[in-house]
């Protein structure tokens, strides 16, 4: 009779090694012989034989990767060289803003005059840099604005602005990137990605955060 070939591979290692092997082995048994069969027998339910539809999850009721099409991949990857923020508003006239009530990036900036142009990120000026994924811009900015000027709870960085700074927000302005033509599956990771790498580069070029980015 052949002998098991796990048992044949046991018996060429050493001795520490193969009592190693023998209790991750016996561990493995033990977490299989106790797993919850009623994933597979739903899969099998689900996926009779003969069934050519091609199901989203496998025997062991694990997602299978799905194909991405190369138009969706290029859009991905168009989508991050062309980020760019608007101009800089007036914290009072944040609402001015087009497309805010969409998810994005945002930046929270102290200015007597603020530059022309494209809100630029990496501004020594920038106070806090935020994302908002489950909540539209104009949402996520109220937030901030009841934590930063009425003392509530709500908005981290609008907590850390009102110990940090304590003022009005007369000289705070807000320069926003929405983001409203991602598919919803891949939205927020492009967001949070996004926010992190500002943070980032905003810290390797001047050796910090932003001032109420302190989480």
């Amino acid at each position: 009779m052949d002998r098991d070939p796990i048992e044949e591979e046991l018996a060429s290692l050493p001795p520490h090694e193969r009592r190693l092997a023998e209790y991750r082995l016996q561990t493995v048994l033990e977490i299989l012989h106790r797993a919850d069969m009623r994933v597979l027998k739903k899969w099998i339910e689900e996926n009779p034989p003969g069934n050519s539809r091609k199901s989203a999850r496998g025997p062991a009721g694990e997602a299978r990767r799905p194909r991405v099409s190369s138009e969706k991949l290029q859009r991905l990857r168009a989508m991050e060289q062309r980020v760019l923020f608007v101009e800089w508003a007036k914290w009072a006239e944040r609402t001015s803003l087009d497309d805010i009530d969409s998810p994005g990036v945002y930046l929270l900036a102290h200015f007597k005059n603020p530059p022309d142009g494209a809100a630029d990120p990496s501004d020594h000026r920038i106070i806090y840099i935020g994302e908002t994924c489950d909540n539209a811009l104009r949402g996520r900015w109220r937030q901030f604005h009841r934590s930063a000027f009425q003392g509530k709870s709500g908005h981290s960085g609008g907590e850390t602005y009102r110990e940090t700074f304590g003022d009005r927000g007369d000289q705070l302005y807000v320069a926003a990137f929405a983001i409203n033509d991602l598919d919803e599956d891949v939205c927020h990771i492009f967001i949070r990605y996004l926010e992190r790498k500002l943070l980032w580069e905003f810290a390797l070029k001047w050796g910090s955060a932003p001032a109420c980015n302190r989480k």
